[in-house]
Parts: C-alpha cells; structure tokens; sequence
C-alpha cells in the first residue's frame, strides 16, 4: 500500500501561512513606526518653533502652524485609524466573517477617520488658537464616535472570545486571558 507524505502538501501550507502571517505583521509594525516617528518628528518642530524661533513673539506663538493642523492631527487619525481597521479585520475573522458584524463597527471607525481628518483640514484656516472654538463641535464628534467605535470593538471581542471557551482549564484560562487584554 503506497503512503501519502503529507510533507509535500501541508507542510508547505503552513510554512507559507506562518510566513506570510510574520510577513503581514512586521509591515503593519513598520508602518505604525514610520507614522509614530513622522508623528515625534513634527511635534518637536511645532515645539521648536513656538520656543525657540518664535520665543517672545506672542503673536507668532498665537497662531497654529502647519504642523499642528493638518501634519499631527492627521498622522495620529491615520495611526488610530489603520490600528482599528486591524481590529476590525481581526474581528470580522473571528466572528466567522460576518458583514452584519463588520458594519456595525466599520461605520463608527469610518465616521472617526472622516471626522478627523476634516477636522485637520478645517484647522488650516484657523489663524488663532483663540478661534479654535468654532470648529471644536467636530473634535468632540471625532471623539465620540472614536469612543463608540472603541466600545463596539472591544465588546465584539469580548462576547467572540467569551463563547470560544472550551471547558478545559488551561484553554479556558488563555481566552479568559485574551478576553482581559482586549479590554
């Protein structure tokens, strides 16, 4: 009777799914790091302008620069954007790819990346931090619908991960600790 290797076949599945999976990650990784370091980078200019270029210059110093509005504002909604979309995916994996499931928290993330940005976009035409006020009604909408978002996540994931207890202590133990770092 001939045997099958299964060598040939699965075995190189799995290295091709751990690899692409390692791969997938450390892009993901550098990405975040390229978008933390630009997001560093402009922060320390707006705070190098405002006290050393412009020290004393109290109107220079009233006034937002461009690194404030759009640069820092839209490399923080894309950081906080691509880190939920990556939740998103990984939720809509383990609920079994349920689009009901996916739109219910796509939209809340989709709304908080729109809100942000155009809050950036709308805070170029501010000239003073003392007008700041009239377009701080969409901050507080960006937030709220990021707080929305963040909640819709983190119960799908908890109520995902609560219903894949298996009754055995030690695996019961790994979802109940996964349940308490997704919260």
């Amino acid at each position: 009777m001939n045997e099958l290797s299964l060598n040939n076949t699965f075995g190189a599945m799995l290295l091709g799914v751990v690899l692409t999976g390692c791969i997938y990650l450390r892009i993901l990784i550098f990405c975040l790091w390229v978008l933390d370091t630009f997001h560093t980078g402009v922060i320390t200019g707006a705070a190098y302008t405002y006290l050393v270029t412009d020290f004393g210059n109290l109107l220079a110093v009233s006034r937002p620069t461009w690194t404030i509005f759009p640069a820092t504002v839209l490399c923080s909604g894309l950081n906080n954007s691509l880190v939920r979309g990556v939740l998103c995916y990984r939720v809509w994996r383990l609920s079994g790819r349920s689009w009901l499931l996916l739109t219910a928290f796509g939209i809340p993330v989709l709304v908080t990346m729109a809100s942000t940005f155009a809050y950036a976009f709308m805070g170029i035409r501010i000239k003073s931090w003392l007008d700041l006020h009239e377009i701080s009604w969409l901050l507080v909408f960006s937030f709220a619908w990021s707080m929305a978002a963040d909640i819709l996540i983190s119960a799908s994931l908890y109520a995902l991960l609560a219903i894949r207890k298996t009754g055995f202590p030690s695996s019961d133990n790994i979802v109940r600790k996964l349940i308490i770092y997704s919260l």
